[in-house]
């Protein structure tokens, strides 16, 4: 088999990629839409049902040898799948595939339900042959396009991926190794990379006020301490390592860990080194307290609010033994370093007072060793890991080893078992997510911990680790039905990284949306460095706006607009480097590099301003992590989780711990002191903060940024812009980004998404105007910046209705086009398509309500759509789609001979039985034996020929004088004597003209007798 090409992507990635329609191999433009959802118009539903007929191909006969040059499907263009994306249930699916004309004999999906995990392989049907292969790149070459129909009818995951054949040669096409959708790659080997499909339930929706939230995440222990009387003290008991209480601006224990200079410039600062850490960089134990708490958040509301934060997500606040409290030991009680149930309380009320709302963080996958669990012997029941009869102990897995090679009381006695540490740490033991004791505490139970907070003010719930596979389908379904019912409008955020974490809970029964560390990703492999945190392009830096809007664009493939409106949109968080420590440049991964070296500092900020305002122009919920507003950096955790630089409790600056030289106690080491005024008596970067403020107020402003549908009418890899735009029925906005150090002007035109003359502000600096000419606009922005562009109020950019009543009649070499008009239309746009649903391409323009395309192919069905166009230039909604076959005119027919047949019932055939047609410019004029479809049919005299069920293809035989002659021989299976009608078509099969012994018509049928078999003698019994 030929290999002449193995991926698509990679063939149009080295192409110069300007416009960014480009990517997705579409050439028709998308107009305004009627959904936010809809980034491509879907076609008629009737129409789905019409008959897919396989047409004859250019050049007979296979060579067993697949081109590979030729193989294509494009998740993302309704040329190729339609509806786009995630389905409701019930819905029907059209995918389609193309491969060069006559290349190959047939292809085959292969589906995979999760619902039923089950995989069925399904042939697909030619639907278009030796047509234009509609793709840049293969403009010389004709293609064909095979489809296949499928309407998933529960909730799930539908993964499909293609096999090809030509002969004996067989390849295969699936998604790349990038996960991300769109065009896939050719091998010679099966390789499981399936397209996924999530289907979900019809009700599920966007939760609206997180829809429109900005999210700010605080690390409860280092974001501020509002009441020294909790804070903690060194040596209080927590495991078998105590606690250490540090002054508030000391580096976290381990910061170091991960630096290039770690083994020379990270000692352990604290006694006593563990055993284990000796010769080891100081590492991170989970037992280092700043003192932050429940009350310092309740003190900075105002600084939250007016940095424009809609939304507090807090790590968790629960009882727990170590400073990021994941190991949970009480769910019903407040963490006594972080304050008591009454902190919580006035938190709630002054949140609610400024219209703020808090998400709680939930570990339902492990707790604490102690407590239940009590390894250490300082809990007052006996716990689980005490003994083998303690109430907890089916709430945990033990394994039995050799007696004193446990940790835990085993069935040969003490230290007689081992147990299930989630990830291996010892810290935090499993539960047993099955154990209806353990449910009950979670959802079942009359206090149970899911309803109880919701209950006491918190809005929602962010769930650690929701993908494991510890946890049965059913627990988060039943948790859902309990947070559902307390607070219906209460999100449930699943800790959910990559692609396939997240399908499987997000069909309407389980999480509502998930952290999106996906757009994580993207930001960073545009930005900075992407950084290893298991996604496929781990390491890769300083990618091509086309790779940032194809990541983008597969997050909004894969997700329901309920998960994609309300994705937690993240740069950083307590589980990652943070965003300004990865986008500051340096040789080397250390502090000097990047956070003393003033210009690498400078670069980093700057680039930190550029994917912020980028964050702000998404759709879903731009979060920031506690103190990156302020330039707070770090690497990984626990680097991550420096205090917070309030001026009253910190005197150094934002980065910088207090550093004496000479012994003098003297803060000769600390920044120059910032000249904007500080925020709220927040240290650090003021001017960054300012810029973030200012980033989020411009996104406040309009809700098309949390609201629209996202495209990228504009990318240019070689000069590293782009453009992203946010449309909704009523706006529009933008975000236009010059990753380069050089100025760029970016010239582009959205057709047929804005009004011709639209206006647009940069929102970011009111004086900038910018007007569209014919829709084309025209931005010059200098080196790493960008804009915000918004459209002042009072223009119109409502779009017409789509044109009803759209009809297509056929003629001889043409199709007749009308609909209804449009109030406000002063033109119409058409768009014309070989296949169903999808895959339009511009047609023409009119003023009319009424069009003949003319100049196309008799046989061959064509599908059209119209969309109306106002005054301003704003194109609407499709019209439903219409199809139609032109077709030659048949001017007469007839069965030839014989007149009359007469045969016996049995497994003989009848005598050849012929017919004529002649169509005039075709029969007469040499054109294909396959533009006429003839079938011969019979039934009971008198009948209608048309309710016949008999009907049987005749094939080719010869030409005679002006006419096509075929033939067929029939094999009755009752006796009697019938009327015999042949039938003929040149439009496949939609229309029919019948045609008896004489000519057109039914009035003189041709005689079919059928007699009984001469052999009446039943068979002879069997021994």
């Amino acid at each position: 088999m030929s290999n002449r090409t193995v991926s698509n992507r990679a063939r149009r990635l080295a192409l110069s990629i300007v416009l960014g329609l480009s990517v997705f191999g579409s050439l028709a433009p998308l107009g305004t839409i009627a959904s936010p959802r809809a980034s491509e118009p879907e076609g008629n539903a009737a129409l789905s049902q019409l008959p897919l007929v396989s047409l004859a191909p250019a050049v007979p006969g296979p060579d067993n040898n697949v081109e590979y040059n030729g193989l294509g499907h494009n998740s993302q263009s309704s040329l190729y799948r339609t509806p786009f994306g995630a389905i409701t249930i019930g819905t029907t699916v059209t995918v389609r595939f193309r491969t060069f004309a006559n290349d190959v004999t047939g292809v085959t999906a292969r589906l995979y339900s999760t619902a039923s995990a089950s995989e069925s392989l399904v042939p697909m049907s030619r639907v278009a042959s030796n047509e234009v292969c509609q793709d840049a790149i293969l403009l010389a070459d004709r293609c064909d396009f095979w489809q296949l129909q499928f309407t998933p009818a529960q909730r799930g995951v539908v993964y499909y991926r293609f096999i090809i054949q030509d002969g004996s040669a067989t390849a295969y096409y699936a998604d790349d190794g990038s996960f991300d959708g769109g065009w896939g790659t050719a091998t010679g080997a099966m390789i499981d990379r399936s397209y996924p499909i999530v289907v979900y339930e019809p009700d599920f929706a966007p939760i609206a006020w997180l829809q429109k939230g900005v999210m700010y995440q605080i690390f409860p222990d280092r974001f501020r301490n509002g009441d020294l009387l909790n804070d903690p003290l060194s040596g209080q008991p927590r495991y078998d390592d105590p606690v250490l209480k540090l002054p508030w601006t000391t580096l976290p224990e381990g910061y170091c860990r991960y630096f290039s200079d770690a083994a020379s410039s990270c000692p352990w600062r604290f006694s006593p080194v563990p055993v284990w850490g000796v010769g080891q960089p100081e590492t991170p134990r989970g037992r280092d307290y700043m003192g932050g708490d429940l009350k310092g958040v309740k003190d900075k509301l105002g600084y939250l609010q007016d940095l424009g934060v809609t939304v507090i997500y807090f790590n968790p606040i629960f009882d727990a033994g170590s400073n990021h409290s994941y190991d949970t030991q009480n769910y019903l009680a407040i963490d006594p370093y972080f304050g008591t149930k009454a902190d919580w309380d006035a938190l709630v009320m002054a949140a609610e007072a400024r219209g703020m709302k808090i998400i709680l963080d939930w570990v339902f996958n492990h707790v604490s060793s102690h407590n239940a669990f009590d390894r250490y012997g300082q809990y007052s029941e006996i716990g689980a890991c005490e003994s083998i009869t303690s109430t907890y102990r089916a709430w945990f897995s033990f394994s039995n080893v050799a007696l004193g090679a446990g940790t835990c009381a085993g069935a040969a006695g003490p230290l007689s078992a081992t147990y299930d540490g989630w990830f291996g740490f010892d810290s935090i033991p499993v539960l047993n997510k099955n154990n209806a004791q353990v449910r009950e505490l979670v959802y079942t139970g009359t206090t149970n911990a899911a309803a109880y907070w919701l209950d006491e003010g918190a809005a929602g719930w962010r769930l650690d680790v929701m993908g494991d596979g510890s946890f049965p389908t059913d627990f988060w379904q039943g948790f859902r039905q309990t947070v559902k019912a307390a607070k219906p409008d209460a999100p449930i955020i699943g800790e959910l990284w990559k692609r396939d974490e997240m399908l499987p809970k997000i069909h309407g029964d389980q999480a509502d949306t998930g952290m999106n560390y996906r757009f994580r990703n993207a930001i960073l492999g545009f930005f900075g460095k992407v950084d290893g945190k298991g996604f496929p392009d781990d390491g890769q830096s300083n990618q091509a706006p086309s790779v940032f809007a194809r990541k983008l664009n597969a997050v909004r493939e894969d997700y329901p607009d309920a998960v994609y409106y309300t994705l937690m949109n993240l740069m950083g968080s307590h589980d990652t480097m943070r965003i300004l420590w990865n986008l500051t440049p340096g040789a080397a991964n250390t502090r000097a590099e990047k956070e003393f070296n003033a210009a690498n500092l400078a670069a980093g900020k700057q680039l930190l301003r550029l994917a912020t305002l980028t964050q702000m122009g998404i759709p879903g919920v731009p979060t920031i992590y506690y103190g990156d507003e302020i330039g707070l950096t770090g690497e990984d955790d626990p680097d991550d989780r420096r205090t917070f630089p309030w001026l009253d409790q910190n005197f150094s600056m934002v980065f910088l711990p207090i550093v004496s030289r000479g012994g003098t106690g003297a803060l000769a080491d600390r920044a120059e002191r910032p000249t904007t005024p500080p925020a709220f008596g927040a240290g650090g970067d003021p001017a960054l903060r300012n810029d973030f403020k200012a980033y989020i107020a411009a996104r406040q402003s309009r809700d098309v940024f949390s609201m629209g549908a996202l495209t990228f009418p504009y990318l240019n890899d070689a000069e590293r812009t782009m453009v992203m735009m946010l449309r909704s029925i009523t706006d529009t906005a933008m975000v236009a980004v010059n990753r380069d150090s050089v100025t760029r002007t970016l010239i582009f035109t959205p057709t047929g998404r804005i009004p011709d003359g639209l206006v647009l502000q940069n929102a970011l600096a009111p004086s900038e105007i910018l007007s569209a000419v014919n829709a084309r606009i025209e931005i010059t922005l200098g080196p790493l910046s960008g804009a915000m562009l918004v459209a002042p109020p009072g223009q119109d950019q409502t779009a017409p209705d789509g044109p009803p009543n759209l009809t297509a009649a056929p003629l001889n070499g043409g199709v007749a086009l009308a609909w209804d008009g449009v109030g406000d239309a002063v033109r119409y746009t058409l768009y014309r398509s070989l296949v169903v649903g999808g895959g339009y391409t511009p047609l023409s323009t009119t003023a009319s309500t009424v069009f003949t395309d003319t100049g196309i192919t008799n046989g061959k069905r064509y599908f059209y759509v119209v969309r109306a166009v106002d005054a301003a230039g704003n194109e609407g909604a499709l019209s439903n789609e219409a199809a139609a076959v032109p077709a030659f005119s048949i001017a007469w027919a007839n069965i030839q001979s014989p007149k009359t047949v007469t045969t016996t019932i049995g497994i003989t055939p009848t005598e050849n039985i012929y017919g004529q047609v002649w169509a005039p410019g075709l029969t007469d004029a040499g054109g294909p034996t396959s533009g006429v479809i003839a079938q011969l049919g019979y039934g009971p005299v008198g009948s209608a020929p048309s309710a016949w069920t008999t009907w049987k293809g005749m094939a080719f035989n010869v030409t005679a004088g002006d006419n096509y002659e075929y033939f067929t021989a029939l094999l009755p299976t009752i006796t009697g004597t019938f009327d015999m009608i042949a039938r003929y078509s040149t439009n496949l099969g939609l229309n029919w003209v019948y045609a008896d012994r004489d000519g057109v018509g039914i009035a003189n049928p041709a005689q079919l007798i059928v007699l009984d078999a001469a052999d009446s003698t039943p068979p002879s019994p069997r021994c």
